[in-house]
């Protein structure tokens, strides 16, 4: 018997994980683009729409509340359905919700739009960082993070140059829905299923084969390697259980508690800094100091 895991880590890194992590740069990007969108453009927003404050800022954080409910329903997405096809999905929404914000003239239908980005930029973090991660070897693991780390800082940094070429909040949505398109095709026709995730399914040993062969094939790797994977009998490096997963299970170790505050901590942190400085950007005037 052959853990998973280790195949992949005999595959290496070929010209499919390139790929993988040339998709992941943009695509996390494209997140934060997303999410700073609104929130630099709520003075023109406010007087367009010709709303007060109040409603501003409800618009300005309904990207945000729809980000938390996608990461819970579209990251269980991500499970049930597979990750390439839980990020295509997302993506799908994302395009909708993105060119919904781009050509909607009312209040309410805006925030719907903005509500709809929101929740598919969760599933898209998800999916596409655990694709990722499931596809590369387990060394690489800590690099691809932090490169999926500052192509979202990135995109902090890449709104500012967009904003100050196209003046328009709505032609910055359309850039958005272009780009997510351009992205949901990549993944479409490019991208190859988790093979561990298949492993857990129906048929899964045959299935992850095949997806492993794929890869291997892809990533340059010789016949010897391709030949190991169909002679193999796979397992899940994860050992089976009947109990179902849950919120609690983060906090059943003292290990596990203090990384999941320590990681909830600085989420918080990184939401609330980006979110108001973009905001405090947005809305001060003209005499004001906005750095």
């Amino acid at each position: 018997m052959v853990f998973i895991a280790h195949l992949v880590h005999e595959i290496g890194i070929g010209p499919y994980q390139v790929v993988l992590l040339l998709i992941s740069i943009p695509l996390n990007a494209l997140v934060m683009v997303a999410a700073m969108l609104v929130s630099i453009s709520l003075p023109d927003l406010r007087n367009e729409l010709q709303i007060d404050t109040g409603a501003a800022a409800i618009l300005a954080s309904s990207f945000f509340c729809g980000w938390l409910f996608g990461a819970v329903l579209l990251g269980r997405l991500c499970d049930t359905m597979g990750r390439k096809r839980s990020l295509e999905i997302s993506l799908v929404f994302f395009v909708v919700g993105s060119v919904g914000t781009s050509i909607v003239s009312e209040y309410w239908l805006l925030l719907v739009s903005r509500l709809v980005c929101g929740a598919a930029t969760g599933g898209i973090v998800i999916s596409g960082f655990t694709l990722l991660l499931e596809t590369l070897p387990t060394v690489h693991a800590a690099a691809a993070t932090l490169l999926v780390m500052v192509s979202s800082s990135g995109g902090v940094t890449l709104v500012a140059v967009m904003a100050s070429v196209l003046r328009s909040w709505w032609h910055l949505s359309n850039i958005c829905a272009i780009w997510g398109m351009a992205i949901l095709l990549v993944v479409h026709f490019a991208a190859i299923e988790s093979p561990s995730w298949l492993l857990n399914q129906p048929n899964g040993v045959e299935r992850a084969k095949d997806a492993l062969v794929a890869i291997a094939q892809r990533s340059g790797a010789s016949e010897d390697m391709l030949e190991k994977i169909n002679d193999s009998v796979i397992v899940s490096d994860v050992t089976p259980s009947n109990v179902a997963p849950s919120f609690i299970d983060l906090f059943r170790t003292r290990a596990a508690t203090i990384k999941a505050l320590s990681l909830f901590f600085v989420w918080f942190t990184l939401s609330l800094v980006y979110y108001g400085l973009s905001s405090l950007a947005a809305n001060g005037n003209g005499t004001s100091n906005r750095y």
